[in-house]
Formats: C-alpha cells, structure tokens, sequence
C-alpha cells in the first residue's frame, strides 16, 4: 500500500502539514526486471537493473510503449534469453506526479537526475507545463490578466514605474497605447 499519496500524507502527518518543507524526489529512469512471462506486474524471477529514462524510452521505441493507468506509469515488455519487463517515469506519468505537487502545495520537485533524459526533451516540457505559468499581458504575474495589468502598463507608459518583462505586448520595440489597445482586447477575448 506505499505510494507516492501515502508516503507524502505520512510526511504531512509527521510534520503538522507543513508543505512548505517538502518537495517531491522524482526518478528520471526506471527498472527493467527479469519476470516470468509478459503478463502485467508477472512475478520478478531476479533483482531489477536501473535503465535512465533515454536507454528506457529507446527501448520502448523497439518494443512497444504500454501505459498503465492504475499506477500512471509507461511499461513495456520483451524477451531476450527470458522475459522481462520494464518500467518507468516518462512525461505523462511525470505530469501526473506534477500534479499532485501543485494540487498538495508542496514545495516543488527534485529531480534523479537531470541529463539522464539525454537526446530526449519531453521531460522538460512537462516541467515547463506544470510549473510556469506565463499569462501574455500578466504584468503583475499574479496568474490573472485584469484591470490591474491595463492600470500597471499605463503606469509604465507615463513613467509613473519602471520598464518590466512583458510590456511590449506587441513585441515592436515601442511600449506605447497600442500595448494597452492589444491588453484590453485580450482581457476583452
């Protein structure tokens, strides 16, 4: 019965839940285990070897991606000399234990260990989905585009506060009204 929810909810339960002192240790790689034949979960017949998530997702690539929705995990299975299969953490699964982090509040991710996705990039766009939020026209980066922004561009165009990211809504160089016009329209649409 240990998970990924339960383990969290006892370190949440030992800590008086304080999120703020948790972040979330996840595995860029899998384990591939010798197994009695290529059922799902077939009994191991020997100990499991590391696989990195690119030598795991070449694999896949030969073999056959299987997503398994019990445990949110990519899977696949072949036989050399005997059967094995193997399992591990690929962008979806990924995304759900992102997730989890942002609907738990924890304080973030660790990751086992950035490179070993080398020559795939997948991964880090499920970092990028999960964790940024980048709103064109949230000046303010309080994750809404509103009234506030119009009033903080306004602000910047009659030098009322300083120049930042993302004023030039229009990317033409000028921070100008026709900033504004293209803001209000997208708080408009």
């Amino acid at each position: 019965y240990y998970d990924l929810e339960y383990t969290v909810n006892d370190y949440l339960n030992k800590t008086q839940g304080q999120t703020d002192k948790i972040i979330l240790g996840l595995p860029y790689y899998g384990y591939d285990w010798p197994v009695v034949d290529d059922n799902i979960n077939s009994e191991t017949i020997g100990l499991g070897v590391a696989q990195t998530y690119s030598q795991a997702e070449s694999m896949a690539e030969n073999y056959g991606y299987i997503w398994n929705n019990v445990s949110n995990t990519a899977w696949f299975s072949y036989e050399i000399n005997n059967w094995h299969q193997c399992w591990y953490d690929d962008s979806l699964s990924l995304a759900h234990k992102y997730q989890f982090v942002i609907d738990n509040e924890l304080s973030g991710v660790g990751v086992w260990a950035l490179g070993y996705d080398e020559g795939y990039n997948e991964l880090w766009g499920a970092l990028y989905d999960k964790f940024t939020s980048i709103l064109t026209g949230d000046l303010n980066l309080d994750n809404e585009i509103n009234v506030i922004d119009v009033v903080l561009l306004v602000n910047i165009i009659l030098g009322h506060n300083e120049i930042i990211d993302g004023c030039d809504l229009n990317d033409n160089g000028e921070i100008n009204i026709l900033d504004v016009v293209l803001l209000i329209n997208i708080i408009l649409n």
